[in-house]
């Protein structure tokens, strides 16, 4: 007897009462041979197959002619999820699904990978280490070692080359990452078409015209950056205020790195702050706004010395050098550090954030938050940029993102246009040496 499972699309209401849509499946039982005995598992993973760790069950494989029968609940892919950051969201997501009552008992967690390097050994290790930790409350979790097997409602896109020895800077990371997110942008379309994507890799904005190029919908697909800038940002001024991150607000906008636009006039404490706190901030504000637009020929100077000095194993003077810095510098500099002192360092904080936000839209809450996003997103415009993605500020749910209004200084304004210039100028310069590696490819054939 087999399990055969209809896939139905049903509305249903989250704890924010908005409208979410997620797939259903309706089973209708024919046998039980799963209860009953136990399918060895092949020396090796099918091609187009999916290694399947079922909450409460042992590991089986679900091979590509069966994977219509897909299991009921919500889905999450890791595209990229044996590298460093791909871990760290993995570990991060399911660790926080412990105090998470809204997310459902057949949440699937889909850790994808590809067939180079040891890749679906670190992800079946990973499952390992998973279960062991986390075996009271682990979702089902999955193995996909061919990327057109992701199937998902949610894909958090973590593949590709991030800032370290090797890349040392935007430019190389995007040169590495170019034919990596058409690609794959491309090959999850099939199956994804309607999933959010979220974009860690790096550069963001490009990452995000991509999966927009390939036919993602525009309000479905953000990229981190500038959620991660924006924290930053916070945190240095929490920092300096001596009060708590939680209780900061304020934006970055604009192209994600080193062009990134603190928007000072944003920046506001709760009210029950010292008011020791809100003059202090005050003056920051102040010196902030008059510092508009930032020196980025200066900053990417900074940058460099604080590579080199961690390269040189001088963590500390590189730490001592940051800390002499302005806030706003601080939250664009402190990275580099973690980027290049000693070996691969464990990416815990894009992890935690990362899984709050996608737990978030699991749920069905509303967040207002920075995001690169493509401009053909709804909810209007963001200073009128046209045929690009850019960091803006948006309203992300459960059925994507859309923008939302912000009042800037005519300084800020003008900061992230230039910031977007910036953005846009990478983006072509990118596309360039992709048609140049075809045209090669071309010839070679």
């Amino acid at each position: 007897m087999l399990l055969v499972r209809q896939a139905t699309k049903v509305a249903i209401t989250c704890r924010s009462r908005l409208p979410c849509t997620t797939f259903l499946r309706a089973m209708t039982p024919l046998g039980s041979i799963r209860l009953n005995s136990y399918e060895p598992l092949p020396d090796k993973l099918p091609h187009g197959a999916i290694l399947r760790y079922p909450a409460k069950d042992r590991a089986h494989l679900i091979r590509p002619e069966n994977q219509i029968e897909r299991e009921p609940g919500i889905t999450v892919a890791i595209v990229g999820a044996s590298g460093n950051t791909g871990r760290q969201i993995a570990m991060s997501m399911i660790a926080r699904k412990r105090g998470r009552a809204g997310i459902s008992n057949d949440m699937t967690v889909q850790f994808v990978g590809n067939r180079e390097d040891h890749s679906i050994g670190t992800l079946i290790g990973l499952c390992s280490e998973l279960r062991d930790a986390f075996d009271e409350f682990c979702p089902h979790l999955e193995v996909v070692g061919d990327i057109e097997a992701a199937q998902a409602d949610i894909i958090v896109f973590a593949a590709g080359a991030s800032m370290s020895h090797k890349y040392k800077t935007f430019p190389e990371v995007a040169r590495a990452n170019v034919d990596i997110f058409n690609d794959n942008a491309t090959a999850l379309l099939a199956k994804n078409s309607n999933a959010i994507v979220v974009i860690v890799s790096n550069p963001a904005e490009f990452a995000v015209e991509c999966f927009v190029g390939a036919g993602f919908h525009a309000d479905r697909v953000l990229g981190f950056g500038a959620h991660l800038d924006t924290l930053r940002f916070r945190r240095e001024l929490a920092s300096e205020l001596g009060v708590s991150r939680l209780h900061v607000s304020g934006f970055v906008l604009g192209k994600h790195g080193l062009d990134m636009v603190p928007c000072w006039s944003t920046v506001a404490l709760a009210p029950h702050c010292p008011s020791s706190a809100k003059e202090k901030l005050n003056k920051m504000k102040a010196e902030g706004l008059s510092r508009m637009p930032r020196d980025t020929k200066e900053l990417r100077r900074k940058a460099q010395k604080i590579r080199v000095l961690a390269e040189d194993n001088e963590a500390m003077a590189a730490a001592a050098y940051i800390n002499r810095q302005t806030a706003d510098d601080r939250a664009s500099l402190r990275r580099y550090l973690s980027f290049f002192s000693g070996p691969t360092y464990p990416r815990v904080g894009v992890g935690e954030k990362c899984a709050q936000v996608v737990l978030d839209i699991l749920e069905g809450r509303e967040r207002l938050m920075a995001a690169q996003v493509h401009s053909t997103c709804s909810g209007g415009s963001f200073l009128d940029i046209t045929d690009q993605a850019i960091g803006a500020p948006v309203m992300l749910s459960c059925r994507g993102v859309r923008f939302q209004p912000v009042e800037l200084t005519s300084e800020e304004q003008n900061a992230v246009l230039a910031s977007a210039n910036e953005a846009k100028t990478l983006s072509r310069a990118v596309n360039a040496i992709q048609q140049m590696r075809k045209m090669r490819k071309t010839k070679a054939s």
